[in-house]
């Protein structure tokens, strides 16, 4: 019963139960649906500590971090680390390397490295490999990438190094192009990254922290950046 219908239907009781008495065993029509108010009010509160028990789950970890459309918390890390590295790195956050789940986000994680560094940097990890297939490319999230973000003959797996040739099997982000990919190598290869973490999805409408906090998000105007 919702509510105001409810509520609507209590008001008018209230006004005819003083004519109205019913034996000892029995209740009178608004005593019982007191009685029912009390059941609902009780649903209704419980209702609400169960949301907001969600959004204290969701919260952003830190306030660095950024909500992408997705409800997806996101952090760019400037420290040069192997793909390798950076995976473990993300995994102790509770989270991973980041994917793109939509054409929009390659600038957005592209907007969020350039500002984090002050536009020094241009190349940075995603959470891209074709480890498990050559060729197959997949994500961290269990997806396959994306079509269309690879820079002109990408990937090509190969590298050459001071030491031989390495296979490359690692999705990079931005040194060819502003936000086309390119294979390198995991192991040898050390750029920027950034982590997601996926569980940062709020209930409704609710976009603010429960501690007061807006959380920050990527407007419009922020993507508006030189190609």
């Amino acid at each position: 019963m919702r509510l105001s219908i409810f509520f609507a239907r209590l008001g008018y009781l209230l006004a005819e139960d003083h004519a109205e008495h019913d034996d000892e065993h029995e209740l009178t029509p608004c005593q019982a649906l007191l009685e029912q108010q009390n059941v609902l009010l009780g649903h209704y509160s419980r209702t609400l500590l169960d949301q907001s028990e969600q959004v204290r789950q969701c919260r952003r970890p830190a306030e660095d971090w950024v909500v992408d459309k997705n409800g997806h918390c996101v952090k760019v890390f400037l420290t040069h680390k192997s793909w390798n590295d950076a995976l473990e790195c993300c995994k102790k956050k509770g989270g991973k390397l980041v994917t793109i789940e939509y054409p929009a986000k390659a600038f957005e994680v592209k907007y969020l490295l350039q500002k984090a560094s002050n536009w020094t940097e241009d190349q940075i990890w995603l959470g891209y490999n074709d480890k498990a297939n050559e060729g197959v490319w997949m994500g961290c999230n269990g997806k396959p990438a994306p079509a269309g973000f690879w820079h002109k003959n990408q990937p090509d797996n190969c590298c050459r190094g001071r030491y031989g040739i390495w296979e490359q099997n690692c999705a990079l982000m931005g040194s060819r192009g502003y936000v086309t990919w390119e294979d390198q190598c995991c192991k040898s290869e050390r750029h920027p990254f950034a982590c997601q973490i996926e569980n940062c999805e709020f209930p409704g409408d609710v976009r603010d922290d429960p501690s007061g906090t807006p959380t920050a998000e990527i407007t419009e105007q922020d993507l508006m950046i030189p190609m």
